[in-house]
């Protein structure tokens, strides 16, 4: 969520209080806990790191927080039984330090990290996957979307993991990708929906082994997609 200039997350703990994190420039990231009716004071979790940060609660009811300091890199930040520890999950060695976005989600005992970088190349942002194990073992990045894409969505399901994004070129589309449970590498893109005209927002969600899209249009026409039973309704 955002508060007009921050992220934000909400986390629920196992106590019933509320965690609240976001960021301040003079405190960097930190959270607020309320139980009760009442907030407490904030509390520091990482200082010297840029705006863009994720959080993610895993299976055990640990917190795990996501950021990248102000040398570059991306950190880990885990929150058990009251204590913060820190690791360093990727040693970022671009030359110019450029603030990047990331989501995560774990799979298979593994973090799935996704984050946005400018290909030296093309110069055009590129959406990259990467895996990092236990032991802090990294996979070979993986580029998930390229050339011109806006935005990127995912969702999973019993480690049924897909990626999606509006793609810019010629025309705009709503692709996906899948994740390979075997290999962990994402299969061969797949178009869902064309359109001569942009889309102003879109989203989807697996349920029951089945993919459901829904996306609006510049001319506020609404579309939604079952892949699976290749059905499509039109909304107008």
């Amino acid at each position: 969520m955002t508060n007009g200039k921050y992220i934000y997350f909400f986390v629920k703990e196992k106590k019933g209080g509320l965690l609240k994190f976001s960021y301040d420039r003079k405190l960097g990231i930190y959270y607020k806990i309320l139980r009760g009716e009442k907030w407490s004071e904030e509390k520091g979790v990482f200082k010297d790191s840029f705006e863009y940060f994720y959080v993610l609660e895993d299976e055990r009811g640990i917190i795990n927080l996501f950021c990248q300091d102000i040398s570059g890199d991306i950190i880990l930040c885990k929150l058990e039984n009251e204590k913060w520890t820190y690791k360093t999950l990727l040693y970022m060695k671009n030359q110019v330090i450029t603030p990047i976005k990331m989501k995560a989600f774990i799979s298979k005992d593994a973090i799935n990290l996704m984050y946005n970088i400018v290909s030296q190349s093309s110069n055009l942002e590129i959406l990259v996957h990467q895996i990092v194990n236990s032991e802090i073992e990294y996979s070979y990045p993986q580029i998930v979307f390229e050339k011109e894409y806006k935005s990127y969505l995912y969702s999973y399901e019993e480690n049924n993991i897909i990626l999606s994004s509006i793609k810019v070129g010629s025309q705009y589309q709503i692709v996906s990708r899948k994740l390979n449970n075997m290999d962990r590498k994402f299969e061969k893109e797949e178009v869902i929906d064309k359109s001569k005209i942009s889309y102003i927002d879109f989203s989807f969600l697996i349920n029951e082994n089945k993919k459901h899209y829904l996306f609006v249009d510049e001319k506020e026409k609404i579309k939604v997609i079952i892949t699976n039973d290749q059905k499509e309704v039109k909304i107008p």
